[in-house]
């Protein structure tokens, strides 16, 4: 055997080698174990010099049964897994007690779980004599499911064992059994047979073991986590070729923090070492994603943010100028729509947006033309309407597609294939029926994977894990958890469990497996660990009584000393961005004002770079979709109105007439429109009283005329020009007074220091060409209506307004003008420092490019709230 700081090799495990250079195949208990032990030959091949060699027989126990079926002449049809769960679904949703269960599709599994367990046991359903009301109904159900699959002339991997064991011909063969906890009778009989027809079989069990099992009991699970880290790190240090292998029995609860602490200590280079959880499901592929979303496009409607990842997908056939477009669209969309896209008219959805896109408006017709009306159809036709509406789409031919992506793909492709030979199992169904089943379907199909050779494995079960390794540790350890509780089936009684001698159902038999467990897990490797964590989430467990007699553990590796990145680490001078020649227009107008002051960084990152957060999708209006709303109401209203005194002249009655009319023509002149419905009802309801509590505190104000409504400018400063809208310009006598409206909450007004906040009105107030002598926000929610400003002159707005000097307004003006003079050089200049003002960074999405504060964590929608600009409320 190899010394401690040698990583493991092939030699290490003589039985294995042995079975293979006699021509034998090792049989695996799960597909982990088959690509964790080839990889380890590979490894001990390639290190002997090889550059070639041939595939070590090392195959899973599933595929292996599967694979000598697939040889045997007089075989029948191998039903798939995901098929026979269905059938078992059909069966009892066919069968009297369906309409008393809260889930068929719970019950199925129960069921077939329960069916599987008989089987490995050697019990057939007609043996059993039933005890109980469950009893004889699984009983009923598993004769009627032998019947169906009988009629049907298919054999499913329940009953595949011993099938094989009465009618496989296979003679002479040699096989090594690996990874398996307990032989049931039905894999006993399996190999009796193959002893029978002159073939070998030997257990091969490893046996590492080189030092003494240790134990370590922290007080909580965070502390346990930084152990194991620890330990990981000695390890590496230690044997850096080495495989380890980590059980964390809670690793759904504890996975984002053992990985925080995996990445700050391995480091990126060692963090690609590392394999945490479970295979990965077909349906976390990015591009199987993307073909459902497709699919999607068929329904009633679709979530708005699979809508933008389809839009914004690289695998759908488009030109790099229809990409862009497409994500101007998805931006578009956020901005106005709510959080679900209405599919039973899509084209006046996009023909409402200022983007064309015949095949996005030709495959979205084609998706409900393929689903619409379709009734109900078997599940081959469906597969066959599905298949050509991805061809259709250009999927997945978007890009070059890498090795794992383009395996993905084809075995999408085969699944949907799958679905469709399933018409004699499954009734004509709908298409939204036949959706969901496709979705089950790769949701339960595991995802390809290339070669897979970690050196750290993170495993989530209190299991045999069957991988021979240089180091192994075992956590959560608790008296509640190991020995594992008692899990009986739902559907046997107790006495037939028994029988079949069904793993996990007794107190004094968990307590036996867990003492085997044990004693597997420390042959397994040279290191065993042992841990628990005393306390989690405010409760008090104990230590597993299993694992006390066994020393404590002590860390004897120096954490301060190891290295924390194992990349090289590289300097790079930031020149910063050319500065903008004179004379160069400036996008967004007072937005960009607005941006500068309150971070130069922000400012440069969203004009200039065009750096965005995605909208987030709501269940109500956006707020850029209810202001363009209320802007274009009240530009309707002051259109038709024009002075104070026609205002007056109103009674109640034909004020809230002339707001309702104003109303009307937004609506119809909103683009894109207000959804149908309740929604739309409320909008203009909420908006008819904001407007008419308004316009009770306009009648207090002096005579006034409204000259000018959403007045497009453009204003030159330090040689930039900048393009402007202001709601509306008000002449009170011969004053002038700049208005904006806001539909949002109340703002924090502080135009009287020396950097007003907010910006836009004082920006606009600077550049006019006869300046203003008041500005005002008109704020429309009723609990804040009303005015707020400042003015140069009294009783020019309503008493909240506050007023100045004449000499101390005209000096505001001119610092308003040098204050927006010097933000504007600023960012034409090309500088883009990391100086946020005050709370800025509450309401900035670009924390994770700037990154003043990494520990911050970004709101839930990945964007902070909206600050208040004209471009948005309009």
């Amino acid at each position: 055997m190899n010394s401690p700081d040698t990583p493991l090799q092939a030699n290490d495990l003589p039985d294995h080698q042995r079975v293979l250079d006699a021509g034998g195949t090792i049989v695996t208990a799960t597909q982990r174990q088959a690509d964790y032990l080839k990889a380890l030959w590979g490894r001990s091949v390639h290190a002997g010099g090889a550059q070639v060699w041939d595939t070590p027989r090392i195959v899973s126990y599933a595929n292996w049964l599967e694979q000598w079926h697939r040889e045997d002449e007089d075989r029948c049809d191998l039903l798939e897994r995901w098929a026979s769960l269905r059938l078992w679904q059909r069966i009892i949703a066919e069968s009297p007690e369906s309409d008393l269960l809260l889930s068929i599709r719970a019950t199925a599994e129960e069921a077939e779980r329960t069916y599987g367990a008989l089987q490995e046991g050697g019990i057939t359903p007609a043996a059993v004599s039933p005890v109980s009301v469950e009893e004889e109904v699984f009983t009923r159900w598993a004769l009627a499911y032998e019947t169906r699959t009988r009629e049907l002339g298919v054999i499913d991997h329940a009953r595949l064992a011993g099938w094989l064991a009465r009618h496989g011909r296979r003679h002479g063969q040699h096989i090594g059994w690996h990874g398996f906890e307990t032989l049931s009778p039905a894999r006993r009989q399996l190999l009796g047979a193959l002893t029978a027809a002159e073939g070998t079989v030997l257990e091969l069990t490893p046996d590492l073991s080189t030092g003494a099992v240790r134990r370590l009991e922290t007080l909580t699970p965070d502390q346990e986590l930084d152990a194991i880290v620890d330990w990981l790190d000695a390890q590496r240090l230690r044997c850096p070729d080495g495989r380890f292998v980590v059980i964390v029995p809670d690793l759904t609860a504890r996975r984002q923090p053992l990985e925080r602490r995996l990445a700050a200590r391995l480091g990126p280079l060692g963090l690609q070492q590392v394999h945490v959880g479970a295979r990965a499901s077909l349906a976390e592929s990015a591009i199987v994603d993307v073909a459902m979303m497709v699919l999607e496009l068929g329904g009633e409607s679709i979530d708005l943010t699979r809508f933008g990842q389809l839009l914004r997908s690289p695998y759908l056939e488009a030109s790099e100028p229809l990409r862009q477009q497409r994500t101007r669209l998805d931006l578009e969309l956020r901005r106005h729509l709510s959080a679900r896209i209405d599919l039973t008219r899509p084209l006046q959805t996009l023909s409402s947006s200022r983007f064309d896109d015949p095949a996005l408006k030709t495959l979205l017709a084609a998706a409900q033309a393929a689903f619409e009306a379709a009734g109900k159809l078997p599940a081959g036709e469906w597969a066959d309407r599905m298949q050509q509406l991805l061809r259709q789409s250009g999927w997945p031919k978007g890009r070059t597609l890498q090795p794992h992506d383009y395996q993905c793909a084809r075995a999408f492709t085969e699944a949907l294939a799958k679905f469709g030979r399933l018409s004699h199992l499954l009734p004509p169904m709908s298409g939204a029926h036949a959706l969901s089943e496709l979705r089950a379907l790769i949701a339960e199909s595991s995802a390809p994977t290339g070669p897979l050779d970690p050196h750290i494995w993170i495993l989530d079960r209190l299991e045999d894990p069957g991988l021979p390794c240089d180091g192994l540790w075992v956590a959560g350890l608790t008296s509640d958890r190991f020995p594992k509780a008692p899990t009986p089936l739902a559907f046997l009684s107790i006495g037939t469990q028994r029988r079949a001698g069904v793993p996990g159902v007794f107190s004094e038999q968990a307590l036996g497996e867990a003492t085997r467990l044990l004693e597997r897990w420390s042959r397994l490797t040279r290191e065993l660990v042992l841990s628990v964590a005393r306390q989690a989430d405010e409760e008090t467990s104990s230590a597993s009584a299993l694992i006390g007699p066994f020393t404590p553990w002590v860390p004897t590796h120096d954490v301060a000393a190891s290295p924390r990145c194992l990349l090289p680490l590289e300097t790079v001078v930031d020149p910063g961005l050319a500065p903008l020649p004179a004379g160069t227009p400036l996008a967004q107008g007072a937005r960009l004002v607005e941006l500068q002051q309150a971070c130069p960084f922000r400012a440069t990152g969203e004009v200039r770079l065009k750096a965005h957060a995605l909208s987030p999708p709501r269940d109500e209006l956006s707020p850029q979709l209810r202001g363009e709303f209320a802007h274009l109401a009240l530009k309707h209203f002051w259109l038709a109105m024009r002075t104070r005194e026609r205002l007056a002249a109103l009674d109640e009655p034909a004020r809230r007439q002339a707001v309702r009319a104003a109303i009307d023509l937004a609506a119809t002149g909103l683009k894109p429109p207000l959804p149908d419905g309740e929604l739309a009802r409320l909008e203009r309801l909420w908006l008819e009283k904001c407007m008419l509590r308004l316009l009770v505190e306009e009648l207090e104000r002096p005579s006034f005329e409204v000259v000018a409504c959403e007045q497009a400018q453009r204003i030159t400063v330090a040689g930039h020009p900048l393009d402007v809208r202001i709601d509306r310009i008000d002449r009170v006598g011969d004053d002038t007074v700049l208005i904006d409206y806001k539909t949002g909450n109340a703002l924090k007004l502080q135009w009287q220091d020396v950097a007003p906040d907010p910006v836009q009105l004082p920006f606009y107030a600077a550049w006019q060409a006869e300046p203003p002598t008041a500005i005002a926000l008109a704020m429309l929610p009723q609990a804040n209506s009303g005015y707020r400003g400042l003015a140069g002159r009294a009783e020019i707005l309503p008493k909240r307004v506050g007023t100045l000097e004449a000499t101390e307004w005209a000096s505001r003006i001119a610092s308003w003008q040098a204050l927006t003079t010097r933000l504007i050089l600023e960012y034409a200049s090309g500088a883009a420092p990391i100086a946020p003002l005050g709370d800025a960074c509450q309401h900035c999405a670009l924390s994770g490019l700037c990154r003043i504060d990494h520990g911050r964590q970004a709101t839930a929608d990945g964007a902070g709230d909206p600050m208040p600009t004209i471009e948005e409320d309009a």
